[in-house]
């Protein structure tokens, strides 16, 4: 774990029975840091995935660290899973087979493994990725890995994701492509803010967006990388701004993790911070 200066939070051992830790994420309390995380480890016979919830104190010392009831092999699938800020209710992608090929959809349920819900979107969906939660608890940002674009859907009141969903950020605009796997929603649920590539003018941004489709996006912070050609084909980015993003838990500032640096964006000014800190993992290994 690394606060906004890149140093260790808190080093965290693996239980009995657990090889290695994957997918991380934060319950982010508005105004504080993020004390509440959720830890997806591997078994040691590498069959099955476990769900475990951890909470630290200010000092960084572990007081908790225990598997989520209901969260057992069943769940194998486990990815990209995204807390409500106060840790009591999470989301995660999920899939079946269906004579089409397959449907893809959101497991919704509270912390304790019960009760829970499956949004469904029906065909023509590809995987769920970007999954985030406002603070109220019922809003969820989701955008699909193949089908650029970020939608938002109220939980309490859905039934059918593709029906009740709401596409909120096209997939391409004047801002470039947008890279729904690294949106994140604004504490409060009023904007989503996520990375874009503009492969015209070698230049990747982050983007501020309303949610509610009224008003104008604006870019918080952009930065040029490098293309590296490759005859016949389109430029291919050598150092794209960051490969995962996410809202810290003040909900003032964003830090936006790359391979060969880091930076931490205050929201409302816009100001920077460039960090020494690399970061070769995917979003679902990103929690702050």
């Amino acid at each position: 774990m690394l606060t906004a200066s890149g140093r260790p939070v808190a080093l965290v051992g693996r239980p009995a029975g657990i090889c290695n830790w994957s997918t991380v994420t934060a319950g982010v309390s508005p105004g504080r840091p993020s004390r509440i995380f959720f830890l997806r480890g591997l078994t040691t016979d590498r069959a099955h995935m476990r769900l475990y919830r951890m909470r630290i104190d200010e000092h960084g010392k572990i007081v908790e660290l225990a598997p989520v009831p209901g969260m057992t092999s069943a769940d194998d699938a486990i990815d990209d899973i995204a807390v409500t800020p106060d840790g009591t209710r999470f989301a995660f992608p999920t899939s079946r087979p269906v004579k089409s090929g397959m449907a893809y959809g959101v497991v919704v349920t509270s912390a304790a493994g019960r009760p829970r819900t499956t949004l469904w979107a029906g065909s023509g969906w590809s995987p769920l990725v970007g999954l985030s939660w406002a603070a109220d608890g019922r809003t969820l940002q989701i955008a699909q890995r193949a089908n650029p674009g970020i939608r938002v859907v109220d939980t309490g009141t859905a039934h059918d994701l593709a029906r009740d969903s709401r596409l909120v950020v096209p997939g391409s605009g004047w801002y470039g492509d947008v890279d729904g796997e690294t949106g994140t929603l604004s504490t409060d649920g009023t904007q989503t803010y996520f990375v874009t590539h503009d492969h015209l003018r070698a230049i990747d941004r982050v983007i501020a967006a309303p949610v509610s489709g009224g008003g104008a996006a604006r870019v918080l912070f952009e930065r040029r990388y490098r293309p590296a050609y490759v005859a016949g084909k389109p430029p291919k980015p050598a150092n794209l701004l960051g490969d995962a993003i996410c809202r810290e838990g003040d909900g003032a500032h964003l830090l936006v993790a790359g391979k060969d640096r880091s930076f931490r964006i205050t929201i409302a000014t816009h100001a920077v911070e460039t960090l020494s800190l690399s970061f070769t993992g995917t979003q679902e290994e990103l929690a702050c």
